[in-house]
């Protein structure tokens, strides 16, 4: 087995896993998937690389954000990092959960500012550290920190805004006794404390909303600090 095939067998899933819902349409992503890679192939034949995933992932977030600016050419006004993936005109996400509240969560995500979602992603999903995520973003770990915080608020608002729009839909039919719609007390079952894979994402999404349903006890706390 060839070095630059350990290499995309190892990590490939995961590259693919990044751009999957980030993308305009499903047949883009293989394109992005194989740029990210002959990158990372070209760079390594040069000098030696010794964290390739965390590379990868430098690669795959300045692929991306190439890929969109193209097809926005017609608006570089803003930088694509504060535009959400439903501004961007993103395909719908492929990451799929059975349980229709977390559908809700996952749905949201996508109208994150980017900056925002990736962060997110790869603090819970991938588990990266604030140094780590930092470092793959050329940013420092103060802003990482921003960005998770100010991310898991608005993220917080939009389902709170979905959650009053549920409501509304719903107002004239009958409920189940105690059952109560977003947010409420319902306990969720982390049953993958080893890691969610490429297509489970519950136990990432546990740990993520177990910090967002936080932010409703602290109703004086200034998301623009």
């Amino acid at each position: 087995m060839t070095k630059e095939k350990e290499i995309y067998d190892l990590y490939a899933g995961k590259i693919h896993r990044f751009f999957s819902n980030k993308a305009a349409a499903a047949n883009d992503i293989d394109d992005l998937l194989h740029t990210t890679f002959l990158r990372f192939y070209e760079k390594s034949a040069q000098e030696e690389i010794r964290t390739p995933l965390r590379y990868l992932y430098r690669i795959a977030h300045n692929v991306l954000y190439e890929y969109w600016r193209k097809r926005r050419r017609d608006n570089l006004h803003q930088e694509i990092g504060e535009l959400s993936l439903a501004d961007l005109g993103a395909g719908i996400t492929t990451l799929i959960s059975n349980d229709e509240e977390r559908q809700r969560v996952l749905d949201a995500l996508r109208h994150l500012r980017l900056d925002f979602q990736i962060v997110i992603e790869l603090r819970y999903w991938e588990r990266l550290s604030y140094q780590e995520i930092a470092e793959l973003l050329d940013q420092n770990p103060r802003t990482i920190g921003v960005w998770l915080r100010r991310g898991r608020h608005q993220l917080h608002k939009l389902l709170l805004e979905d959650a009053a729009g549920v409501s509304q839909d719903n107002a004239h039919r009958p409920s189940d006794e105690g059952e109560e719609d977003w947010p409420g007390t319902t306990q969720w079952d982390d049953t993958d404390d080893d890691g969610p894979s490429e297509r489970d994402s519950d136990g990432a999404l546990s740990k993520l909303m177990d910090e967002v349903r936080a932010i409703a006890s602290k109703d004086d706390e200034d998301p623009s600090d």
